[in-house]
């Protein structure tokens, strides 16, 4: 393993996951007290990451996949619509149960899992272009790092998101931060950014 590669692998991570600070800053945020949130958060992470890693490998390596290059940014319906869904149920009403509420503030390992995948989606047309022009072993090596500075970024954004101030801020505007960010994802993705 050289120099090169690592440093390589250090920016393209840094240059395609940065954004992901936010998002997961915010599910930490979100899942604050709940019960097996901080598990449901790391491994969603990984799940959507892994996948996003094994569809950029197996394109790199040439294999047709169901899904299409063209087809990437349609992922961004996926935040659009969380973001929608989050909306319509602040929305319908202050006058049902808390505990309902609660309930629905649920972080799930599926919601952080396939948020990650659409958010990261965009990723893939970075990484098979990389991927493709690397021997196997330098690919898996990324893919390596990846993982390891995925747990990175993981506990950086738990640390933000348990800062007080960020901690007061998000409680009080919740129910404005997380749809804005879920739409704007949605949107960025939709657009191919």
């Amino acid at each position: 393993m050289t120099l090169a590669v690592v440093l390589s692998a250090l920016g393209l991570f840094a240059a395609t996951n940065i954004d992901d600070l936010l998002m997961l800053s915010i599910f930490f945020a979100r899942g604050a007290g709940q019960k097996g949130a901080i598990w449901k958060i790391v491994l969603g992470q990984y799940a959507g990451f892994t996948a996003i890693l094994a569809i950029s490998v197996l394109l790199a390596l040439g294999v047709e996949l169901l899904i299409r290059p063209e087809w990437i940014p349609l992922f961004g319906l996926i935040p659009i619509a969380m973001g929608l869904w989050f909306i319509y149920v602040h929305l319908r009403g202050k006058d049902h149960d808390p505990e309902e509420d609660a309930q629905g503030k649920a972080i799930s390992f599926r919601a952080v899992s396939v948020v990650s995948f659409a958010h990261g989606g965009n990723n893939i047309g970075l990484y098979v272009p990389v991927f493709a022009n690397v021997e196997i072993s330098t690919m898996l090596i990324y893919c390596a790092i990846f993982i390891v500075l995925d747990g990175l970024l993981l506990y950086l954004a738990y640390v933000v998101a348990r800062h007080p101030l960020v901690a007061r801020t998000f409680h009080r505007w919740e129910h404005i931060i997380y749809p804005t960010v879920l739409i704007g994802v949605g949107a960025l993705i939709l657009a191919g950014g």
